[in-house]
This record gives structure tokens, C-alpha cells and sequence, in this order.
């Protein structure tokens, strides 16, 4: 599996069939777990249902994780979960920049996995990516990722994103945030 790079700024990278059918269908499995749900706090709104599916403790989520931190470059040095999320007909994410500090650690990179596409709407939209407008579409098993700083560690406003509307079928997805110590250098933004 080999990365491609979308766009230079912010910088998107993407591997495709990154999961495979089976570990898709068992990754939105485990989102519908409603004993691990029921301890989790999940939220239902206009950005779909979610909830974060704790890695610790599951091996199909340890191990990929670590193939998308070996993927992007950069491991999570701070998140034990992932944001499991599904998006009904009209529910959407507004545009909105990835962008936290947390104990030493800035998140700088967002990593998104495809788990079920809908087959109207649901892409992601960068509104102020170099050179226009970007719409990615949902691909099922795809692997997304954008690096949410510059070089320099400020905030990239290029990395301002958003899902448009889901109009028919489902989106479904799981998210990484990537941590890093403030106190090490970045390694370099795309593949």
C-alpha cells in the first residue's frame, strides 16, 4: 500500500483499500457495541453519532493504529482511542480547524478511516486549500490524512475542514488524533 498525495496545502495524503472488507465490517462492529457505548458518553447531533472506542484492550484497534502511525509517519503520543462516527441523511460536520494542546502535545495531524461511504454527499471539504476549494469523497477503506500545522508547529488555516451532508446512505468513520511532544521537531508532511 502506498500513499498518494491530494494536496500540497494543507498537506493530504491518502492510502486506498488501506482496510480491508473484513476489518471494515468488524471495525463498525465494534461501533455499535452498546456495552462499550453505554460507558463512553456517546453524542448524537447535526455531526452524526459518536463516541470514543478506547484502544487499550483490543487487539484489531492496537493494530490499526499502528499501521496508520507507521503509514502517516508520525505515532500518536498522547490518544488512547478512536472517534468512531456515523452520519445519517442531513448530518454534516461544520467547518472547523483540528487544533489542541494537552500536556506538553499538540495535535497536528488528523488521520481519518473510511470505514462505509454513502453514496450521495458526505465529502470532505477543505474550503481554503491551495488552489480552491478540495472535496474528497468517501472511499470505503481509504485511509485520509492532513497534517493540521506548518512546518513550524503554527496552525495551518488550509487544514480548516468540514463533511458535507450525508443525502443518501451512511458515512461512517474512525478518527485519529495525532499528539506530539511539543518539545521534538516535526518529521517531514507528506510521504
Amino acid at each position: 500500500m502506498r500513499p498518494f498525495v491530494l494536496a500540497q496545502r494543507p498537506a493530504i495524503a491518502a492510502i486506498d483499500a488501506f482496510l480491508s472488507p473484513a476489518e471494515r465490517d468488524a471495525l463498525e462492529d465494534r461501533g455499535g457495541d452498546w456495552a462499550a457505548i453505554g460507558r463512553a458518553h456517546p453524542t448524537h447531533d447535526e455531526t452524526g453519532f459518536s463516541w470514543e472506542m478506547p484502544i487499550p484492550g483490543d487487539p484489531l484497534l492496537a493494530a490499526v493504529c499502528a499501521r496508520v502511525d507507521a503509514a502517516v509517519g508520525v505515532p500518536d503520543a498522547f490518544h488512547d482511542s478512536l472517534r468512531f462516527r456515523r452520519y445519517g441523511p442531513g448530518e454534516h460536520l461544520p467547518p472547523r480547524l483540528d487544533h489542541d494542546h494537552a500536556d506538553g502535545h499538540s495535535l497536528v495531524l488528523t488521520a481519518l478511516l473510511v470505514i462505509d461511504a454513502p453514496r450521495l454527499g458526505g465529502e470532505t471539504h477543505f474550503p481554503h486549500a491551495e488552489g480552491g476549494p478540495l472535496f474528497l469523497p468517501a472511499v470505503p477503506g481509504r485511509l485520509l490524512w492532513w497534517w493540521n500545522v506548518l512546518p513550524d508547529g503554527r496552525p495551518d488555516p488550509a487544514s480548516v475542514h468540514a463533511a458535507t451532508p450525508v443525502v443518501r446512505g451512511q458515512k461512517v468513520t474512525l478518527t485519529r488524533f495525532v499528539y506530539h511532544p511539543d518539545s521534538a521537531p516535526l518529521p517531514a508532511a507528506l510521504p
